[in-house]
C-alpha cells in the first residue's frame, strides 16, 4: 500500500527553473538533492569519452535542488536537475542582489 505524504506542495511554475546537457555523454554529479545553489553554481558536468567534449552544467537561479537526474548517461537536452528558488541571494563571487519573490 503507499502511503501519501502528510503535507502536499504545489510548486508555481515561475519559481522552479531546470538546467539542461547541450551534450551526450557521462553525468558526474556535483550537487545532491535538497543542496542549496547560486546562480552560476556547478550542477553537474558531462563528457562525452568518444570526442574528448566535456560541459559544465550551471545554475541560473538561487535556491534548492529539488529533482536531480539518476542516470549516468545523458543525451543532448536532457534536463540534468530543476532549482526550486526559494527567496533573494546573491550569486558566489558578485555583489549583485537578486530579488526574487515567493
Amino acid at each position: 500500500e503507499i502511503e501519501l505524504p502528510k503535507k502536499q506542495v504545489l510548486i508555481k511554475d515561475d519559481k522552479r527553473f531546470s538546467s539542461r546537457s547541450t551534450i551526450t555523454g557521462l553525468l558526474h554529479k556535483r550537487v545532491q538533492l535538497g543542496d542549496s545553489v547560486h546562480v552560476g553554481d556547478e550542477l553537474a558536468y558531462v563528457s562525452d569519452p568518444a570526442s574528448g567534449a566535456t560541459e559544465s552544467v550551471t545554475s541560473n537561479h538561487c535556491g534548492v535542488i529539488f529533482s536531480l537526474i539518476t542516470r549516468d548517461k545523458v543525451t543532448s537536452d536532457d534536463t540534468i536537475g530543476s532549482v526550486l528558488q526559494t527567496g533573494p541571494c546573491k550569486p558566489h563571487g558578485t555583489e549583485a542582489n537578486i530579488e526574487t519573490e515567493i
